[in-house]
């Protein structure tokens, strides 16, 4: 969903009944903010083709009804967190890639 929204995400993020954060197709920098684990109903997180940096928190995967994720084309620079396991819901169709300077890793969750 192209906003055209441009900065970060602020570094305290919470929500307790939010199950789809679609911010892809913006503008958005900085790091991906470790706070978003706190977002406990989260069931799909659409934040690819930013420039979103760093590391990926590996908080993301703490989130129980977590089943979608899509983080392409930002320049994190890491690859994806070994948390990725206890995402208990992931679908085994889900494709959950990243795309980082000099690495592209896919990985087929299930």
């Amino acid at each position: 969903m192209a906003n055209f929204f441009s900065g970060e995400l602020p570094s305290n993020i919470s929500g307790d009944s939010l199950g789809i954060l679609d911010l892809s197709n913006n503008k958005i920098t900085g790091k991906i903010p470790p706070s978003i684990g706190n977002l406990k109903s989260l069931q799909a997180l659409f934040l690819g083709r930013n420039t979103f940096q760093g590391e990926i928190p590996s908080e993301i995967f703490d989130i129980d009804t977590l089943s979608k994720v899509n983080i392409t084309s930002n320049n994190f620079s890491s690859e994806i967190p070994t948390s990725i396991s206890r995402c208990t819901y992931f679908h085994p169709s889900i494709l959950v890639k990243t795309v980082s300077p000099g690495k592209f890793q896919r990985i087929l969750v299930g």
